[in-house]
């Protein structure tokens, strides 16, 4: 996990504690398929399939109880963070070890701001379920959040992971354009997310974000720029996801030129090119309103 620092591994009684939590939660997913078997056979072929899979894999009616038991919104950028750090492959599922993993690391971060002495480590691991889903519940959202937030490299590696994580296809490699607006809203709406990046100036040096506490500050306008597109002809590469990140970072600054930083003879993708255009347009309008 880029700029987080790996924690140490869980205690045997810690991992027994969330070994019981994930099977407790699985037993949701079994549940409904029994429910939703319209035959005999269906409803004995998921019983069957239970026993094979309570200990290898959670699905939607599990994580909608399990982050429902955390009073997170499923949807909400901190349950997002939760599956970065548990390397999730697949929205909605996940095996066993991505759990332990995403439970390994909040535990961690949220003991990040205070000292790192045996009495705080002991007492982070907690060996019972009911202890453990109320730490988890503690660490939300600042200290899950925060784990992305803790350098460029991580918040870099969490945006993409967004992006890999949402795809509409593997092979595919894009995303829908009502995907995409929804994500950048969540990611570049965040206050400090955009502000987590050092940024090149105009000469090549490097600077360092201040406003550290806003959202990207052009953000609103993109938005109204996505409006105009069609999202059936709309598809979002992530070479294009990578660039709209870059182009916020640059144009952040309260300094920042927007013509100094967009190069017209760039290799700026399309989608960009379309939201400078949008823009100048909007400033002429603007400029013959005001004379």
């Amino acid at each position: 996990m880029s700029g987080s620092g790996e924690p140490p591994e869980l205690p045997s009684t810690t991992r027994c504690a969330v070994g019981q939590l994930f099977r407790q939660y699985a037993a949701f997913d079994h549940q409904r398929n029994r429910l939703e078997a319209s035959t005999l056979a269906e409803a004995k072929e998921a019983a069957l399939s239970a026993s094979d899979d309570v200990d290898t894999m959670l699905g939607p009616a599990a994580l909608i109880h399990f982050f429902d038991d955390l009073d997170v919104d499923l949807l909400c950028l901190a349950a997002l963070a939760f599956a970065w750090l548990g390397r999730w492959q697949h929205p909605c599922y996940c095996t066993r070890a991505e759990f332990e993993r995403a439970v390994r690391y909040a535990l961690w971060g949220r003991l990040q701001p205070h000292s790192n002495n045996e009495i705080e480590l002991s007492f982070i691991w907690p060996a019972e379920p009911s202890v453990l889903v109320e730490r988890l519940r503690a660490g939300f959202p600042d200290a899950v959040l925060s784990s992305a937030l803790t350098s460029s490299e991580a918040f870099l590696d969490f945006y993409l992971f967004a992006f890999d994580y949402n795809q509409t296809s593997p092979y595919r490699r894009c995303l829908s354009l009502a995907d995409a607006r929804w994500l950048w809203r969540q990611l570049l709406g965040e206050p400090g997310c955009v502000g987590a990046f050092r940024s090149e100036s105009s000469t090549g040096s490097s600077k360092t974000e201040c406003s550290l506490t806003r959202s990207w500050r052009y953000l609103e306008r993109f938005d109204a720029y996505l409006d105009t597109l069609s999202a059936d002809d709309t598809t979002i590469t992530r070479d294009t996801w990578y660039w709209v990140l870059v182009f916020a970072q640059r144009t952040q600054h309260d300094h920042s030129d927007l013509l100094e930083v967009y190069d017209r003879d760039g290799a700026w993708p399309l989608l960009l090119d379309g939201f400078v255009r949008f823009l100048l347009e909007q400033q002429h309008a603007d400029a013959s309103l005001g004379t």
